[in-house]
């Protein structure tokens, strides 16, 4: 048990310094590859509608093919999608990155984290689970802070699609070392529960449709690409004189109308009385 635990601390460890290698750069690296704005905005909100969309599944997913696979599957993803984003110059191919980043961000979530909480209570093993994380909380942000730094001041400071490559190379290395290294995921049979994934995602689009027909709700959605973070990134960038205003008068409306409470129709009768 105690090695599964020392797997575990080390493959989130290692996850988190890839993702923190490139993450503060992404934005950085598409305006060094020359993206507009729309374009920019486009990718972010493909990669959350794909990150949206394929985390329904991901549980059921792991338990049709196993924990090995779900994590392979992720990383070999990730790193194929960070090695062409960070290179590519045609905007289908940086769309299909989204995509593939997407899927990958939505198999990896949670895997490793149930599978250890699984595997301490089928063992009966005496490890506080509550600990466990905590130690994991202690390690990773640590790890990831050296690893973000190393990206943004030293590998990328002169081009920022390094860090990229680095991290891809380091997903490719967590691939290699899943696949090798004996003893850490039980080998499960694999099972078919496409028709239960097929059940889910019906009644996922129905309470999404019904959920859009709050119009605040349908706004939210549409203006989530010019999220303030990004707005920051155009102001700062210097590319835009007016991105900034028009992006914060927007965001203003749209937070107005979420604070603003549901207007509840009344009847004629009802007012006249």
């Amino acid at each position: 048990m105690n090695w599964k635990i020392k797997n575990f601390y080390l493959i989130m460890t290692v996850e988190t310094i890839a993702e923190q290698m490139f993450v503060s750069l992404t934005y950085l690296l598409l305006v060094y590859l020359g993206y507009s704005m729309t374009e920019i905005g486009l990718l972010l909100a493909t990669f959350t509608a794909t990150t949206m969309v394929a985390e329904i599944p991901s549980g059921i997913l792991v338990d049709s093919i196993g924990e090995k696979r779900v994590m392979s599957l992720s990383f070999l993803l990730r790193a194929i999608g960070l090695f062409f984003m960070a290179g590519t110059r045609n905007i289908v191919v940086l769309i299909l990155t989204a995509v593939l980043t997407g899927l990958a961000v939505s198999l990896s979530s949670g895997t490793l984290q149930s599978w250890i909480v699984n595997e301490i209570k089928e063992a009966n093993a005496p490890y506080d689970i509550a600990q466990v994380f905590s130690n994991l909380k202690i390690i990773g942000p640590f790890f990831g802070l050296l690893s973000g730094f190393v990206g943004a001041q030293i590998l990328g400071k002169d081009n920022p699609a390094i860090p990229f490559y680095v991290a891809s190379a380091i997903l490719i290395g967590l691939l290699v070392y899943v696949q090798l290294v004996p003893n850490v995921f039980k080998p499960r049979p694999r099972q078919n529960h496409w028709g239960q994934i097929k059940q889910v995602y019906r009644e996922t689009v129905v309470n999404l449709i019904e959920a859009l027909k709050d119009s605040r709700i349908l706004l939210y959605f549409i203006m989530f690409p010019f999220r303030p973070s990004w707005t920051w990134g155009l102001l700062t960038s210097g590319r835009s004189s007016w991105g900034m205003p028009c992006r914060t008068i927007l965001w203003a409306i749209i937070l107005s109308e979420l604070a603003s409470p549901p207007s509840c129709p009344t009847s004629s009768s009802a007012r006249s009385s």
